[in-house]
């Protein structure tokens, strides 16, 4: 094709394909071009001094806005560099995920069984290392509260949300043990005790249902309940040099024969958990390593550290309100005020701290000049009388801390429980409870 020919024919189909797209000729790609025209080659447009300059010859375009043309061309080279970096980003994120869980498969960790001598040879290998020249003593502090054991939540009533029986409820106290024997296990030499708040509804009781499949009997949840905290005290035991249990009655061990069945607002520890805590001191009368608070106060009075702690249930003498719709500072502060006043007036000394459950939603906060207050969560999680009045979410959390001669709660922990549910590995620790009514044997 001679070039004059080649001219014309490229002026007339630039023309009209140009008038087909709806755009000036200045506005047409080389490549979109040479797809509808692929008789021509670039061979061809070098012919003719090249497309761009063919089509600048051909079809000026007047009065150009230069500042327009401009700020386009920086908008496209941001945007290429953003998508570079971006693509970079994703594909460095992409290779480590890879990388990362290549190597993580290929690790085996062989899990130890932290028991008597093996326990004592490995806490001697590892304490110490990190508390050259600490010698200040420290105790391990956790609520145990709202456990709620022989109550069986179906997990079809609750449309999958949650469920509870002896077995996962072994599973969650196990975990909650193993997570307290290997707090600040590195410090271990500095810590003097740890001090258990059992401060209630550790039952199920019959407080909602006095009969039916919601809560097995009373006799059952007593013995199960028990042999649970002999197996927990046991196994914690090899852990910490001495253990105090503090205790106190929940609302849902009251016993329901009484004239009142509303709260219990006097005797309060005429229940079925103090059953449960007179048996419990019984069986460690003769361990030199485990020690009973029980108070006949709905309060326990109890001093960690130097520091003087409030522990109650919750649901009489110290009360927070639904704090899983709002903490209400100021009613708080208030009631903290009222009873330091008058420990004060009586020549005693201010609680430092307050401990509370009962609400089933834990929350650490401070009052007042520095008081702190511990609200526990729950181990039993969601049950239907909770989802009936319109509760959708309670998780199962327990909580824990360390006390100092300074701080009468310093690190602290939420131990998320319900991820225990599904793990075998926990009945090692607890043993499921399977309705017995005397104690198997362990030898």
């Amino acid at each position: 094709m001679s070039e004059d020919i080649l001219i014309k024919d490229l002026f007339y189909d630039i023309n009209e394909v140009t008038q087909e797209l709806g755009i000036h000729p200045s506005e047409l790609k080389q490549v979109v071009f040479l797809k509808k025209y692929p008789k021509y080659s670039s061979y061809d447009l070098k012919k003719v001094g090249g497309f761009k300059s063919f089509i600048n010859a051909h079809w000026k375009q007047d009065d150009k806005d230069l500042k327009t043309i401009q700020q386009q061309k920086q908008h496209n080279q941001y945007v290429n560099k953003l998508e570079t970096v971006v693509g970079n980003v994703e594909a460095f994120r992409e290779k480590l995920i890879h990388d990362v869980s290549e190597r993580v498969a290929q690790i085996k960790i062989e899990p130890l069984c932290l028991q008597g001598k093996e326990t004592k040879a490995y806490l001697q290998s590892i304490t110490g290392v990190n508390t050259v020249g600490e010698k200040e003593p420290r105790s391990v502090v956790t609520i145990w509260s709202d456990q709620h054991f022989g109550t069986n939540v179906d997990t079809n009533e609750l449309g999958g949300k949650n469920e509870f029986n002896w077995v996962i409820g072994a599973h969650r106290l196990g975990m909650l043990c193993e997570q307290i024997a290997t707090y600040k296990i590195e410090k271990r030499n500095l810590h003097e005790e740890l001090v258990i708040l059992l401060i209630g509804d550790n039952i199920g009781g019959v407080l909602n249902a006095q009969e039916g499949p919601l809560y097995d009997l009373i006799t059952h949840q007593i013995c199960g309940t028990t042999s649970y905290y002999v197996q927990a005290l046991n196994y914690l035991k090899a852990f910490y040099p001495k253990i105090r249990v503090v205790c106190q009655p929940g609302n849902h061990s009251r016993v329901m024969h009484k004239m009142s069945k509303d709260r219990a607002l006097q005797q309060k520890y005429d229940s079925f958990e103090n059953i449960i805590f007179y048996g419990l001191s019984q069986i460690f009368a003769n361990d030199p390593k485990v020690f009973f608070n029980v108070s006949k106060a709905p309060f326990s009075d109890v001093t960690i550290q130097g520091h003087r702690v409030f522990a109650t249930h919750g649901d009489t003498v110290f009360g927070t309100g639904n704090v899983g719709k709002a903490v209400n500072i100021a009613k708080i502060e208030l009631q903290v005020n009222r009873i330091n006043a008058e420990e004060l007036k009586q020549g005693g000394k201010a609680f430092e701290m307050f401990c509370t459950g009962h609400v089933h939603h834990p929350v650490f906060t401070h009052v007042g000049p520095g008081i702190v207050v511990a609200i526990n969560g729950c181990l039993i999680g969601l049950d239907p009388y909770a989802h009936g009045i319109g509760v959708q979410s309670s998780y199962p959390i327990q909580v824990m801390w360390e006390t100092t001669k300074k701080f009468v709660q310093g690190d602290n922990r939420r131990i998320y429980v319900g991820d225990a549910d599904t793990k075998v590995k926990y009945e090692k620790i607890i043993k499921p409870y399977q309705m017995e009514l005397i104690a198997p044997k362990t030898i």
